[in-house]
């Protein structure tokens, strides 16, 4: 019987001490996550990616569609970036933003600027959509479940612009 109540009173303390947490819910403190943290580092770090990414198609991207879709992106992702690194001012503590992108989306810039010519629209729309789904995803998620108002708030204004790229993506004409 003592055994149970070792466990319990762990949970307790955390349910107790959550309100004490700045912002972080009790189920987080439970299983040692930081939801915002982890949201705030998916979403900058797609954000960045989807910035580079249009950059490159602005510059590579051999269809018209591409190139308007690639601006777009370019467009509504650096202004999503700039209000992420505005709403996280209000969340203590405050979450850190990456200042560049990490190995595996380097990766895949450094494939997309790789790509031959005639398959660099393929490619391009293929990491887009993939990206753009997650991150979709990840919105979604932070937007039911994300315990800081402002940030919820960022994701439910967010996923009308994710979705409209995802839609854009998947109307574009079939690559050649």
């Amino acid at each position: 019987m003592l055994r149970p109540a070792l466990f319990a009173l762990p949970c307790v303390l955390a349910l107790w001490a959550a309100p004490a947490a700045a912002q972080r819910s009790a189920v987080d403190l439970l299983v040692g996550k930081d939801v915002t943290a982890d949201y705030v580092q998916q979403v900058a770090m797609h954000d960045m990616f989807r910035v580079e990414t249009g950059k490159v198609a602005l510059r590579r991207g051999r269809a018209p569609e591409i190139r308007l879709l690639a601006q777009q992106v370019l467009d509504d992702h650096g202004w999503l970036g700039a209000q992420l690194a505005q709403s996280i001012e209000e969340v203590a503590p405050k979450p850190e933003l990456p200042a560049r992108l990490d190995r595996p989306h380097k990766a895949l810039l450094a494939g997309l600027n790789g790509a031959p010519a005639a398959d660099f629209d393929r490619m391009f729309v293929r990491l887009q959509v993939r990206a753009t789904e997650d991150l979709l995803a990840q919105h979604t998620r932070y937007a039911v479940t994300g315990p800081v108002d402002g940030l919820r708030l960022l994701a439910e204004t967010a996923k009308p612009v994710v979705q409209g790229h995802l839609k854009a993506l998947r109307a574009l004409p079939p690559i050649r």
